[in-house]
């Protein structure tokens, strides 16, 4: 297992330092999906769980219990869904 930034490290930023809430342990496959793989999303929305979305859209979330399919998100259609959606992603 790689422990991982989910926010990404920005050095002398305080809010990209290194702290609990912010590292996830990831398989290395996984790790490097996250980093290189273009449409890949993935966030922690607390410790020891893991949302991803592929780049078409479906989401999974990853946690103890294993990996759940939450179902795809719809493709943003107007320009005021495009914004909501980048808001989400984050």
């Amino acid at each position: 297992m790689d422990v991982d930034h989910t926010t990404p490290y920005v050095d002398g930023v305080p809010p990209g330092k290194t702290q609990i809430g912010n590292l996830g342990k990831l398989t290395r496959f996984e790790h490097r999906t996250k980093t290189h793989a273009p449409g890949w999303r993935h966030r922690q929305p607390e410790p020891g769980v893991h949302v991803w979305r592929t780049p078409h859209g479906h989401r999974f979330r990853v946690d103890a219990t294993g990996t759940h399919h939450l179902g795809k998100v719809p493709k943003p259609r107007t320009p005021l869904e495009r914004a909501f959606a980048r808001v989400l992603d984050r």
